[in-house]
């Protein structure tokens, strides 16, 4: 029998990722009313590297004097979110490429809404999965200039409560 290969979503341009102020269910968040509202920012294109979150579990080791091997189960759970790396353009604070910078101001509470394998091109849309990460702007540096580069700010945020993933977006 011959080996199948399945097929595979490129990475670059299928994904998106939007900063939102409110979200009331964050099991099922709204597309109209809270993903595209005017205070959400869809950050994708600010961002000048790539971001996602990686989840650990610590282990519960069980050991039994009458077995010759240590037993184990899944632990406490840890998701990092990744820094973000955004534009701006803070002598000009209006100016769109400021936008993400000024929005992301530490203190700030909100939602980061990752979606990913759609073009990214395609607007947002009821029954798109996603994930949603309610997090706290821990901080926000301005990054040491580089040769051959543009300005950039390192935004990191932390998760305030527990994350969702594969959800389904509402109307």
């Amino acid at each position: 029998m011959p080996t199948t290969v399945p097929a595979s979503t490129p990475s670059d341009g299928y994904f998106r990722l939007w900063w939102v102020t409110t979200i009331a269910d964050v099991t099922a968040p709204k597309v109209a009313t809270e993903i595209l509202a005017a205070s959400s920012l869809d950050l994708t294109c600010y961002l000048k590297e790539p971001w996602g979150a990686s989840t650990a579990v610590e282990t519960v080791e069980d050991w039994r004097a009458c077995l010759r091997t240590v037993l184990a189960s899944p632990g406490t759970s840890k998701t990092d979110l990744q820094d973000l790396i955004v534009t701006h353009k803070v002598q000009v604070p209006a100016d769109v490429a400021n936008k993400a910078y000024a929005a992301l101001a530490p203190g700030t509470q909100g939602y980061l809404v990752a979606r990913y394998g759609i073009d990214v091109d395609t607007a947002p849309a009821a029954a798109q999965i996603v994930d949603v990460f309610p997090v706290t702007v821990a901080t926000r540096d301005k990054l040491p200039i580089e040769r051959n580069s543009q300005l950039k700010a390192k935004v990191t945020v932390m998760l305030r409560d527990v994350a969702q993933y594969d959800k389904a977006a509402a109307a």
